[in-house]
């Protein structure tokens, strides 16, 4: 699904039990919200799962389950994506959500999101697996909201800013430099 350049005025609701095969590209694209609850991106063959580089997203962004679902049956619980999710220059409005979310960059980035901006929480938490390089270099967030055991992968935070952590995200040196 190649969108690149679209100005959608809504949001874009990639979830419920989506599944895409192949490279979902929302590059340079301004929209609403991006709502990717317990969705599934499979691209390891062409190596990029789900691109956005330089999009403006006036909402949130979100790569997490569908927290209103509490069902035991639901088939998709969790956001996922085998190849690279990459939110480089990427102007988020809203939150950003990366809850028990598995990212498998297939050989390369698992998740990239160079020089991204959010002015809202980027949550980085529960995460079950990551496989590949987490690169937040020259990124900026309001708040930070994650979970030590999340950071599961190497780590790239060259220029990495964020204005506050939240109480639950552990705030010593000893836990934050390791």
């Amino acid at each position: 699904m190649i969108c690149d350049g679209a100005v959608i005025k809504g949001g874009v609701f990639l979830n419920e039990g989506f599944t895409a095969i192949g490279l979902v590209s929302l590059v340079s694209t301004q929209i609403g919200d991006l709502i990717c609850n317990n969705a599934r991106f499979n691209n390891a063959v062409n190596k990029g799962a789900l691109i956005c580089d330089g999009a403006v997203i006036n909402g949130n962004v979100i790569l997490a389950p569908d927290l209103n679902d509490i069902s035991t049956d639901n088939l998709f619980p969790n956001f996922s994506a085998i190849g690279t999710v990459n939110l480089s220059l990427v102007r988020i409005g809203g939150n950003l959500e990366c809850q028990t979310a598995t990212f498998n960059g297939s050989g390369n980035p698992a998740f990239k999101a160079d020089g991204m901006t959010v002015t809202g929480a980027f949550h980085f938490h529960d995460v079950q697996s990551v496989n590949g390089i987490v690169s937040l270099s020259s990124a900026k967030v309001s708040t930070l909201i994650d979970h030590i055991d999340s950071w599961k992968s190497e780590l790239i935070l060259d220029g990495f800013v964020y204005d506050s952590l939240t109480l639950v995200a552990p705030t010593d040196s000893k836990t934050r430099i390791a």
